[in-house]
């Protein structure tokens, strides 16, 4: 949220709009967003998880790209423009993103939300729930993915020209990532399915997106 004192975000990039889009744009270096995400993973190591490279590729990596496909569809059949770019800026932009923003938020809504509550629902006996107990436990998976997704949408909430079709895609990214997660308990592929739909977005269409 960025309320701890004594940092200094140093604006890399600002546009009061990059390429096409209408709407501004400020690239930030993030120290406190990584730092976050470095607290997270020192605490939370114990949890990740590491696939080998020919299970990724050949089965998670085709469900994945299918699903950046699908929402960049999905956005383009809503109007996002096409607004092809690559340059400096674009580099700039997958360093600080993958290093501070995809960790950070992944580690968070996947580590700590979803992950924590996973291990929560599936071992703690919820006496309490009486005979749902049961059925909390055997759907602990689906109930992580569900509040992580909701509360990652919920964290990007914005409003303004465009804002309900841009929450639509934010939500469908949501489930991704999520999903994702839920398939592999892999940090490092939710990281990796979040940066990629992000550096695809900003490479082949207007960002932040205009409709």
């Amino acid at each position: 949220m960025h309320i701890a004192p004594g940092f200094h975000n140093e604006v890399i990039f600002y546009s009061p709009g990059l390429g096409t889009s209408t709407m501004p744009f400020t690239l930030k270096a993030g120290l406190d967003k990584a730092i976050a995400a470095a607290i997270v993973l020192s605490l939370m190591i114990s949890r990740l998880q590491f696939q080998g490279v020919g299970i990724f590729i050949q089965k998670d990596l085709p469900v994945m790209l299918t699903g950046i496909a699908g929402i960049l569809l999905t956005g383009y059949i809503l109007g996002i423009d096409l607004d092809i770019k690559f340059g400096q800026l674009t580099l700039a932009f997958a360093f600080f993103h993958f290093f501070v923003t995809c960790m950070a938020e992944e580690a968070f809504f996947r580590l700590l939300v979803q992950e924590t509550l996973w291990q929560k629902l599936q071992k703690s006996p919820l006496r309490f729930l009486g005979p749902l107990a049961g059925q909390v436990n055997q759907y602990a998976g689906f109930i992580a993915f569900t509040l992580s997704a909701s509360l990652f949408t919920l964290a990007h909430f914005h409003t303004g020209p465009g804002a309900m079709e841009r929450m639509f895609l934010i939500f469908l990214a949501a489930l991704l990532y999520a999903g994702i997660y839920w398939r592999t308990r892999s940090y490092i592929t939710s990281v990796t399915a979040h940066f990629l739909l992000n550096f695809l977005h900003l490479s082949l269409f207007t960002y932040p997106a205009t409709f």
